[in-house]
């Protein structure tokens, strides 16, 4: 591979067999220094099996004399010398908030040009943090690649901020600074599509740093084949719920979520508090207004999903406390069958999963004098709900969307919303529980920060 400047090759960090390098020698005559005098000699160094460490530079010193060049006698490569890179050889980026430290070349400095790639899900949003060290005048420029399949433009911006603050297609700025990159929409089509920032000083505008934006067509989930025992409750310790067929808890009520968040509230205390309220939340930052907790569109909503597209795999990412509150539970180990092989697959269903409940009967009695959970795990048996082919969902209660205050319930009545992983521009597709004499419920999207419970759905 052509690395540049002053760097002969780069190799790949795990080398599972022995190799070769291969590389030309031009003669000169002494004296003329510069001036090939031959057609060149093709040479072949053996390398053998082995591993390099990132960000170490590995100094290998070849033994050329004519003997070898001739072929007479076998090139020797000795043991390297092994130093720290301090320019770093390659960018590091973190897979949960992907930060990217470039040094801006300029007249001065001599540097010279540099690439980097950054890969995005097809979820909008998403932002990745770039570092500038410059003391000199810079811009970034976005350029995206034409794609008629996938069409739409304006889908990648620089922002000032990690929720698109000041989304534009150039910025500007001087010395050390920092911009976002951001996924300003969603890639709705099922192809990915490529965009270039390019940062350059104003003093070296030839000079340039290259950053090439991959964002990903959007993923049809796999199919469900089964449903959870029970909704997700806290078993004291962690997140969790049954595992299919198993129905001793099936009734239990259950912790509520806002769309897409992955904190988890208690059912309990009519208020909506800021400490208390969450039980759960895998963020640093432990304490949220209600408005302020992260949710499925906090960062923006798509244009358009559809009741069969599960958008919070898109944008699942736990470090912003966002994301498919299944697929977390599972990849924590805390789901069942999360820790056997082959591992079992857990996912929030979609929306048009969800309408297998619209055909399902009532079951059970509900107390005239109306129902309140008292266990602020959501561990509380619920004396009535649904059941369809022997699975059973209870009913219950939610926090609503202004302030997140609990809809306590009122005698004869029993309300709940059941999450989906699909939304619809900025609502979230839920199935609307609701038993006033006769009504039971149906599918339909509903504003995304009500919270509610969850039933996971296995794909395996």
């Amino acid at each position: 591979t052509n690395a540049g400047g002053d760097v002969w090759m780069l190799l790949p960090q795990t080398l599972l067999v022995d190799a070769e390098v291969e590389f030309t020698v031009h003669l000169t005559k002494v004296g003329a220094a510069g001036t090939a005098t031959d057609g060149g000699y093709t040479l072949k160094a053996p390398l053998t099996a082995g591993g390099w460490e990132h960000n170490k530079v590995y100094n290998y010193q070849v033994t050329l004399n004519m003997d070898q060049i001739l072929g007479v006698k076998p090139i020797v490569i000795g043991e390297p010398e092994i130093i720290p890179w301090e320019e770093e050889p390659t960018q590091e980026i973190d897979p949960v908030l992907p930060t990217v430290e470039v040094n801006v070349p300029d007249a001065e400095a001599g540097s010279s040009s540099s690439e980097f790639s950054l890969t995005k899900k097809s979820g909008v949003g998403q932002t990745s943090l770039i570092r500038l060290r410059t003391g000199d005048a810079w811009t970034a420029t976005v350029d995206e690649i034409a794609n008629t399949r996938a069409g739409e433009t304006g889908w990648l911006m620089l922002a000032d901020d990690a929720f698109g603050l000041n989304p534009a297609a150039v910025k500007t700025g001087t010395g050390a600074a920092a911009f976002y990159i951001y996924m300003a929409k969603m890639n709705n089509t099922y192809i990915e599509r490529r965009a270039t920032v390019t940062i350059h000083s104003i003093s070296a505008p030839h000079l340039k740093i290259v950053i090439r934006v991959t964002q990903k067509g959007a993923n049809m989930p796999i199919a469900m084949k089964s449903w959870a025992g029970s909704n997700i409750y806290w078993d004291g310790s962690k997140l969790t719920f049954d595992d299919r067929g198993v129905t001793g808890r099936q009734a239990y009520h259950g912790v509520l979520f806002k769309w897409g968040s992955l904190a988890a509230l208690t059912p309990t205390g009519e208020a909506y508090d800021a400490v208390s309220t969450i039980l759960y939340t895998p963020t640093e930052q432990k304490s949220f207004a209600w408005t302020k907790l992260p949710f499925g569109g906090t960062w923006g909503f798509p244009a358009f999903s559809g009741d069969n597209f599960s958008y919070l795999l898109e944008i699942h990412d736990p470090a912003r406390g966002i994301g498919d509150i299944c697929k977390y539970i599972t990849d924590m180990g805390w789901a069942p069958g999360a820790n056997e092989e082959p591992r079992r697959q857990w996912r929030m269903p979609t929306g048009s999963e969800l309408t297998f409940w619209e055909s399902s009967a009532f079951s059970g009695s509900w107390p005239s004098s109306g129902w309140i959970s008292t266990d602020a795990g959501g561990k509380n048996a619920v004396p009535a709900g649904l059941v369809k082919g022997g699975i059973f969902i209870p009913g219950g209660l939610f926090r609503g969307n202004i302030d997140g205050t609990l809809a306590m319930d009122r005698p004869a009545r029993i309300s709940t919303f059941y999450l989906s992983g699909s939304v619809d521009n900025n609502l979230a597709y839920c199935f609307v529980f609701s038993y006033i004499d006769s009504f039971l419920g149906m599918v339909g999207p509903v504003s995304a920060e009500v919270a509610g419970p969850v039933r996971c759905v296995c794909v395996n």
